[in-house]
């Protein structure tokens, strides 16, 4: 028997004998939240104002070499209590006519969150945590005039950097009254503006 056979049959001894070497289980300590402090959430705050059925649509333009495609998203407000909101979403994009709706989704927020550990209820609240204040517009939507705070900030694109404006009010169902993203050329990559409102 060469050494090469000796060899092979000392591993298959060692693999049908096995080791008998125990892997003890990790265990990950859990980080308790309770140091946390617990603050109202944004999204909440805004949506509990209105009454349940409150319906937004956005409505976006989204620049494209054969023409421009409508994306239309649909929120509506499907649940209300002390505890939490339920926001029904949807989606729509429209080209050239023709129109294809996604499935219904909904997001459920709480009343109130642990924030997060390092981060203030300021940032949170903003639009990205890059966004600046740059000051108040009025604009008129459904015929009703809000005071809106405008956000500028810089995101990325599969372009590149783009530069984000946002137009929001708290007084509005969704906050978001409009916005528009525009690359360092100059040309408009997005304009998002309100299509429609329904109340109850």
């Amino acid at each position: 028997m060469n050494r090469f056979t000796v060899l092979i049959a000392a591993l298959c001894l060692f693999v049908t004998n096995g080791c008998e070497t125990k892997v003890e289980p990790v265990v990950v300590p859990q980080v308790s939240l309770e140091d946390l402090p617990l603050v109202p959430h944004p999204e909440y705050d805004n949506w509990s104002k209105f009454e349940v059925g409150t319906q937004v649509v956005r409505q976006d333009k989204l620049a494209s070499r054969d023409g421009d495609v409508l994306l239309y998203t649909k929120l509506r407000l499907a649940e209300k209590s002390e505890t939490g909101i339920v926001i029904e979403t949807q989606t729509a994009i429209e080209r050239n006519g023709v129109r294809e709706d996604s499935d219904l989704n909904s997001v459920d927020y709480p009343a109130k969150f642990r924030l997060p550990k390092g981060m203030s209820i300021e940032q949170f609240q903003l639009p990205a945590l890059k966004a600046k204040k740059s000051g108040e517009e009025k604009l008129v939507v459904a015929d009703k005039e809000y005071v809106a705070e405008v956000f500028t900030f810089e995101d990325q694109s599969e372009a590149g950097p783009v530069d984000v404006t946002l137009w929001r009010s708290l007084e509005f169902p969704g906050r978001q009254l409009k916005k528009e993203i525009i690359d360092r050329k100059g040309l408009v990559l997005s304009s998002s503006t309100i299509s429609e409102i329904k109340n109850p």
